[in-house]
């Protein structure tokens, strides 16, 4: 019925290719999964290279609640902290003020 020659010389090269393939990628899985039970993790390169092109500009210093709705909150953006009133529909500012050399420096020590 089928009457295929079969060049067996190519065979047992092609089998051994993807035998040694399969393999290969069963060690590469057995690898990430012990460092993973281990704690350790891989990191994304491209996740890494745009975490530290985007720095963080904002942070939130501090929060104190007024009353059960209203809150006032300090805010810095790069060496400017503004102090803000928050209603449940408005925002105010209150105060906007430059920081000294030395008061950002140390802001940024801590933030790390």
């Amino acid at each position: 019925m089928f009457s295929h020659n079969i060049d067996w010389t190519q065979w047992l090269i092609a089998s051994a290719t993807v035998v040694g393939l399969m393999g290969g990628f069963a060690i590469i899985l057995n690898v990430v999964k012990q460092k993973r039970s281990m704690g350790l993790t891989f990191k994304n390169p491209i996740t890494e290279l745009k975490s530290n092109l985007q720095k963080n500009r904002l942070d939130v210093v501090e929060t104190r609640l007024v009353d059960a709705q209203n809150k006032i909150c300090i805010i810095r953006k790069d060496d400017t902290e503004f102090t803000l009133f928050v209603t449940p529909s408005s925002a105010t500012l209150l105060n906007e003020e430059k920081l000294t050399d030395f008061v950002a420096q140390c802001a940024k020590t801590n933030k790390k």
